[in-house]
């Protein structure tokens, strides 16, 4: 794959996806997050991923790690070996 073909298919991505803004309230829910399940070290940054989702209503996750965020009670944590019992969006 060269430089070009990268450039094309994030342009590709960008148009496909939606991108939500990086608002200044998801750092006081982050930090609201880290005190009330007292996250330390590299787990703040999933955190700060949940503390973004609870901004946007983002109410599901679907990752590979479901034991790093099982403990995020504002979330459901999706395994993508069950991913195929969801419906697709809009449906």
């Amino acid at each position: 794959m060269l430089p070009a073909d990268v450039t094309v298919d994030l342009a590709e991505f960008r148009l496909d996806h939606l991108f939500l803004d990086d608002e200044p309230e998801i750092c006081e829910i982050w930090q609201g997050l880290v005190t009330a399940y007292e996250v330390v070290g590299k787990r703040a940054h999933d955190a700060r991923l949940v503390a973004a989702m609870v901004r946007h209503d983002i109410t599901h996750l679907l990752t590979f790690n479901e034991q790093d965020f099982a403990r995020f009670s504002e979330i459901a944590v999706i395994a993508p070996s069950a991913a195929g019992a969801f419906p697709p969006a809009g449906a």
